[in-house]
C-alpha cells in the first residue's frame, strides 16, 4: 500500500486539531471526544498536547456535576410520569368496576358491578 503524503493524518490535519479543540473548550473528556470523531484516545491526547491544551481534574468535576444535575433532572421527571399514570390508575379503581366471571359445575356466568375494586 502507498501512502498519499499529501493527505495529513488526524494529528496534523486542521480541521480534526480545530474540532478536537472545540469540543475540549466544551468540557468534554478525552475518551468522549475520541468515540465522537473516531479516533484513538492516544490521537486525541496527542493532538491536545500538540495544542497545549489539558484534561484538567477541574473539567472532571465540572463535568460530573453537568451529569449529576441531567441525571436529577430526568429523575425527576421520570417521578412526575410515574405519579400520574398511578393516579389515574387510582382513580379507575375507584369508580364502579363491571367483574365477571365464569365457572362451576353449570360453567354458569355472573356479572357484578363494584362500587370501587378492592385493596
Amino acid at each position: 500500500m502507498i501512502d498519499d503524503m499529501t493527505t495529513p493524518g488526524p494529528v496534523q490535519d486542521p480541521a480534526v486539531r480545530a474540532r478536537v479543540a472545540a469540543l475540549h473548550a466544551e468540557g468534554r473528556g478525552r475518551n468522549a471526544i475520541a468515540a465522537e470523531l473516531g479516533l484513538g484516545n492516544s490521537t486525541v491526547a496527542r493532538i491536545t498536547k500538540a495544542l497545549v491544551l489539558d484534561f484538567s481534574r477541574a473539567q472532571d468535576a465540572v463535568a460530573v456535576h453537568a451529569r449529576l444535575t441531567r441525571l436529577a433532572e430526568m429523575h425527576t421527571r421520570l417521578a412526575e410520569k410515574i405519579a400520574a399514570i398511578a393516579g389515574g390508575q387510582l382513580d379507575r379503581a375507584r369508580k364502579p368496576n363491571l367483574v365477571y366471571s365464569f365457572g362451576g359445575e353449570e360453567n354458569t356466568f355472573n356479572e357484578e358491578t363494584l362500587d370501587q375494586l378492592a385493596a
